[in-house]
């Protein structure tokens, strides 16, 4: 995200269609990308969220173990229909990704994922995210925790790694997906990135 979205809403014409423009530069960069990822907000009272519901094929939300999520989700639900109805026919939830999440708060934990269960049946992810001080920090220093040099022995890092490929396989499986008839991920493609070996030497450094 760059502070010039912010003034996105300054920089269009008022007759310009605020949910089609994205669709010519998604046009084009889907004849050269795999993946294209529109970092947007929630809220369909942002613009770039407005565009990303009419062109998106796939919606990911993330949320915070928190009661106060649940408010924001429905929210989300309510716009993503919204856009079905009216825009774009084709746009599906991928599902909800818990991030920060206390290990130690299971109850509430499960009281969510279970909320989320409810709303989008079949679609939940094996994987969520833990709290971890080092995001913010890497954060903070402009770089990610796949830049840091023994990233294969943060934990957070592998569950992120492991939600990639979650997503790959769903993404990469559409059909079978939404029809509930998709097969299990599989997360031995990690081996070759985590190399077991070396991971290990890594883990035992980390721990002293």
């Amino acid at each position: 995200s760059r502070p010039q979205l912010s003034e996105i809403d300054s920089q269009l014409s008022k007759f310009v269609d605020r949910t089609r423009i994205l669709d010519r530069p998604l046009t084009e960069a889907r004849e050269r990308y795999d993946f294209i990822f529109l970092d947007t907000g929630h809220l369909a009272a942002f613009t770039t969220t407005v565009a990303a519901y009419s062109s998106a094929e796939w919606f990911l939300l993330s949320a915070f173990a928190h009661p106060l999520s649940l408010g924001g989700l429905t929210d989300a639900f309510n716009d993503i229909a919204d856009s079905r109805k009216h825009r774009n026919p084709s746009l599906e939830i991928l599902c909800v990704v818990f991030t920060a999440v206390d290990e130690r708060t299971t109850r509430l934990r499960n009281r969510l994922e279970a909320a989320v269960a409810e709303a989008l049946p079949g679609r939940q992810f094996e994987t969520a995210i833990s709290q971890a001080i080092i995001v913010p920090d890497v954060s903070d220093q402009g770089r990610t925790l796949f830049q840091l040099p023994k990233f294969r022995a943060i934990p957070t890092a592998r569950q992120y790694l492991r939600l990639s490929v979650e997503i790959e396989h769903r993404v990469r499986h559409r059909r079978e997906f939404l029809e509930g008839s998709m097969s299990a991920a599989d997360f031995s493609v990690l081996d070759e990135i985590l190399g077991h070996g070396e991971l290990l030497a890594e883990l035992r450094a980390a721990n002293g």
